[in-house]
């Protein structure tokens, strides 16, 4: 299997299983190709924690267009006599001079890609400039409807290779990564000529940005939303041996960020050359720009174990802007430090969330016992503990996950309360966090996960099943290792997105007998989920 359907085919399963489970055909477009399945990527976010969100198969034009995009990306086409009467309306219209009538025709629904396509075709700059004022514009209160939107407007200027469009759109990536299938969007801009050129740019905002955006796409080659063919096709390595070679400024989260990422995808070469055993055109043109990684490697390194350094010095000094990437760096380089503990302690901090997931990093007993402090006042034993102003729902959730590294008494204890509590998010926030140290009252702790086992939830019932099998619990384990003997990819993939996610090592060896598989994607898959329990054992420079 070429890198095409290797690495596209598992993006397009994973989006169609998490977003509306089976398939069905949708106007507009030509029968599509059968789809496989990868691991689900964890998407960036500013807030670390997410929020629930309402469940989005309640609305009707949503899963359409969710549908119609997810068969354009399998190779679906667009109707081409649709695309051709909505070319010549919309460039009769743009020849009239009447813009403002062809924005306004701009509209959510399944006509919209077509309409922005049809404007890229027409490759006029009147049709550029329609385009790139729809940067800004909201559409449809439904995130994922929204980023489908989003993409299909970056896919059309790229393709009209409008350079002057990409610093707009850069500058939207601030809350952009926040959004679904970000790692989709972030490859349409590394795609756009130019995009080289704005990370290594003067424009310190500019090149914010562009790292920012180059950092989201680099996270999509390893979970295999993004082929790995755009490392290629926009010489990505290149870039980045550039970027390094430059000496940049000591103690930028975002090229931190980037170097953390050169450094992953050089751990999993070998995995990549496996994959692409029988395609050596594509194995011979992304060995190049692997070379190119390889030969700044130690750069990265040293750049990173500055910036452990550096970047809590800078926290307390930093503009908020500048504040927000430093906390999510130091999370992803696993930096818990004393000057975060004032911003958790400030209630009014807009960051405290992600303050408090980096603390859980921390272990130096103040730390800990700040984290727990805050963890009891968030969550009282008497009276409903909703109505506690002081701590948002991020809060509570950040702190919940930051205690499963800290097992004290007193965490447990606050744990097993929740757990028992009518929340049911806040329920299953405090399962994830139990099993990860030996129990101080094993037989509390296993009988609440137990009980929690039978909850009425079904996300409920999984993770307290996942929590069993962290404390060895062989009828858990057994569970879950099921789950990866199925002929099913996709139950296969859930399997090792557990796994990873649960911090289950002991199914390590579960997962090592499928990275051999005959099937090239099974073995792609459980490569890259012992690639991420590795990283969780040993921390992310090893």
């Amino acid at each position: 299997m070429g890198i095409a359907g290797l690495l596209i085919g598992t993006m397009l399963s994973t989006l169609l299983l998490v977003v509306f489970g089976r398939r069905r055909k949708v106007r507009l477009v030509q029968p599509p190709k059968p789809s496989r399945s990868s691991v689900s990527p964890a998407r960036p976010s500013r807030n670390l924690v997410a929020v629930p969100m309402p469940v989005m198969a309640t609305a009707h034009r949503a899963p359409a267009v969710a549908r119609q995009h997810l068969d354009l990306l399998q190779g679906g086409l667009i109707s081409e006599s649709t695309l051709e009467s909505t070319k010549s309306e919309l460039s009769t219209l743009l020849e009239q001079g009447k813009q403002t009538l062809v924005e306004s025709r701009l509209q959510a629904g399944l006509q919209y890609v077509v309409q922005v396509r049809a404007l890229a075709e027409i490759g006029t700059e009147a049709a550029g400039r329609v385009l790139e004022r729809q940067i800004d514009r909201r559409l449809s209160d439904d995130p994922l409807e929204q980023a489908w939107y989003r993409i299909d407007l970056a896919h059309s200027l790229r393709q009209m290779r409008r350079r002057e469009s990409l610093p707009r759109l850069l500058e939207s990536s601030a809350t952009a990564i926040d959004e679904p299938l970000c790692h989709l969007w972030a490859a349409e801009l590394v795609g756009f000529p130019g995009f080289g050129e704005m990370v290594l740019s003067s424009n310190s905002v500019l090149a914010t940005h562009a790292r920012r955006v180059l950092t989201v796409a680099m996270e999509g080659f390893r979970f295999g939303t993004v082929p790995l063919s755009l490392l290629v096709e926009a010489k990505l390595g290149e870039v980045m041996r550039r970027l390094f070679q430059q000496s940049p400024t000591m103690g930028d989260p975002l090229t931190a960020r980037v170097a953390l990422e050169v450094l992953r995808q050089l751990r999993r070469v070998e995995h990549v050359r496996r994959a692409l055993a029988g395609d050596p055109a594509w194995a011979a043109a992304l060995d190049r720009q692997f070379k190119r990684l390889a030969s700044i490697e130690a750069h990265c390194r040293s750049y990173l174990e500055r910036a452990l350094l550096d970047l809590p010095e800078r926290l307390p000094i930093a503009a908020p802007a500048e504040q927000v990437e430093i906390l999510l760096t130091m999370h992803s380089l696993r930096c818990g430090h004393a000057s975060l503990i004032p911003l958790v302690m400030d209630r009014n901090y807009p960051h405290r969330s992600v303050a408090m997931s980096c603390l859980a990093w921390a272990s130096d007993p103040k730390s800990r016992d700040v984290l727990v402090g805050l963890a009891n006042q968030a969550f009282p034993t008497h009276g409903d503990f909703h109505r506690v102003d002081a701590f948002t729902v991020r809060d509570r959730l950040a702190l919940l996950r930051a205690l499963h590294r800290h097992g004290t008494p007193s965490a447990e204890k606050l744990l097993l309360r929740i757990v028992r509590s009518d929340d049911p998010t806040f329920r299953l926030h405090a399962i994830r966090s139990l099993g990860w140290n030996d129990p101080t009252d094993p037989a509390a702790v296993v009988g609440t996960l137990q009980q929690a086992s039978l909850d009425p939830h079904p996300e409920i019932r999984q993770r307290a099943v996942a929590a069993l099998a962290r404390l060895g619990d062989r009828a858990a384990l057994q569970e879950v290792r099921e789950r990866l003997a199925v002929d099913s990819h996709d139950e296969q993939r859930q399997g090792m997105q557990l796994i990873i996610e649960e911090g289950l090592s002991w199914l390590w060896p579960d997962l090592d007998r499928l990275a051999d598989a005959e099937d090239p994607e099974v073995a792609f898959l459980a490569r890259e989920a012992l690639e991420q329990m590795r990283e969780d054992c040993l921390g992310p420079l090893a």
